[in-house]
């Protein structure tokens, strides 16, 4: 039986019930016997089955509510795992790369320290923005520049301060490095940076 149907079926008893009890209380004043005790309890009885069976309904109701509830939290930490699992893989990569990224920035430094060494013992003039300096700076704009793109934030990607420049996130890094060292890419060319 639905909610609705049932709510009309005992508020169509309880009219009835009430009714009766009236009629009771008037007979019993004007000193009558009352004729209809039997419909009375009938309907009383009736009355008490209709409030367990909205009972009964209102805790099935609760219990499908429950139980889609629980099959929708299951879904959810189904789509969460899968979801953490590919974090924890994101979280690995970027980890390796960022180790990677470390790594070769350092050896880049080193080299780039070692070249500016190199020029000054020559005696020739030192190309403008070899020296490890110009490395960091042209660097960590290169690094903030792909930074902004995660925090979408000019200027902090969490506890980091972030280069402020013209440098793009696209940028490639060798193109836009052989430009800015023209001398030493000229070198490399010209066959004199050979082992």
């Amino acid at each position: 039986m639905e909610q609705a149907s049932l709510m009309d079926r005992k508020a169509d008893v309880r009219g009835r019930v009430e009714m009766m009890r009236r009629q009771r209380a008037a007979d019993i004043l004007s000193g009558k016997r009352f004729k209809d005790a039997e419909a009375l309890a009938a309907a009383e009885t009736e009355l008490d089955a209709l409030d367990d069976a909205e009972a009964e309904a209102g805790r099935r109701a609760r219990q499908a509510a429950e139980e889609a509830e629980t099959r929708r939290r299951l879904k959810l930490r189904g789509e969460i795992s899968v979801k953490a699992k590919a974090y924890f893989v994101a979280v690995s990569k970027a980890d390796a790369a960022t180790r990677d990224l470390v790594s070769a920035l350092i050896e880049a430094r080193t080299l780039a320290g070692e070249i500016s060494k190199l020029f000054a013992v020559s005696g020739e003039r030192t190309p403008r923005g070899s020296d490890p300096a110009a490395f960091d700076r042209r660097f960590s704009e290169r690094l903030s520049a792909q930074l902004k793109t995660i925090s979408g934030h000019a200027i902090r990607w969490g506890d980091l301060e972030l280069a402020t420049a013209w440098r793009k996130p696209g940028e490639n890094w060798l193109t836009s490095e052989e430009k800015e060292l023209a001398t030493l890419m000229s070198l490399v060319n010209n066959g004199n940076g050979k082992d």
